[in-house]
């Protein structure tokens, strides 16, 4: 038996065995959906009708702090929706915020306010920042550059239609006939 899983952008294989692999646990895949029974120390049924789903237990959180002794403790996420997270923690030592979203370019970062650098965790495609000792706020969001590139665009259009059509209405204008008065009054 053989699961289909996309965690670096290609189509990885894993068999059941492996079901306890750490890429899973780090890209928080808490369930898994099977037609047919599955035996696995780290699975837990949840639902037989008439697809199985099991539920991971050792799945990291969306949100985690790691640490170079290998621990994970989670943040508590204040406010999460497409493009942005804020979030805070209270650490007894320097690590990594790890959030497992897709470090694609336009991604900004912020731990009080301070701007940040994102990197890619271990190895994978998500999220990461330094994360200093202490209690601290992190706001992560995402503006792409396409996004404001199409703005751009879209608004010159804007403004080249709005000329073109002034020009054409003032060469309208101005070539209409104009009626001139044929009275003359005697003065100079």
């Amino acid at each position: 038996e053989r699961l289909f899983m996309n965690l670096r952008g290609s189509i990885d294989l894993y068999s059941l065995d492996q079901l306890d692999a750490p890429q899973l646990d780090v890209a928080n895949v808490v369930f898994i959906l099977s037609e047919i029974p599955l035996e696995h120390p780290t699975l837990k049924k949840v639902l037989d009708d008439p697809v199985k789903v099991y539920r991971r237990e050792s799945a990291y959180p969306r949100a985690f702090l790691s640490f170079a002794d290998e621990r994970i403790d989670p943040v508590e996420i204040l406010e999460y929706k497409p493009g942005f997270l804020r979030a805070s923690y209270d650490s007894q030592s320097e690590g990594v915020f790890v959030l497992t979203e897709n470090a694609l370019r336009g991604w900004e970062a912020r731990v009080d306010g301070e701007r940040a650098v994102i990197h890619k965790y271990e190895g994978t495609p998500f999220i990461s920042i330094n994360a200093p000792q202490g209690e601290h706020e992190v706001v992560l969001m995402y503006k792409p550059f396409t996004f404001y590139f199409g703005l751009f665009i879209t608004l010159l259009g804007l403004v080249l239609v709005v000329v073109f059509l002034w020009l054409l209405l003032s060469k309208h204008v101005s070539s209409a006939p104009r009626k001139v008065s044929s009275r003359y009054d005697g003065t100079s």
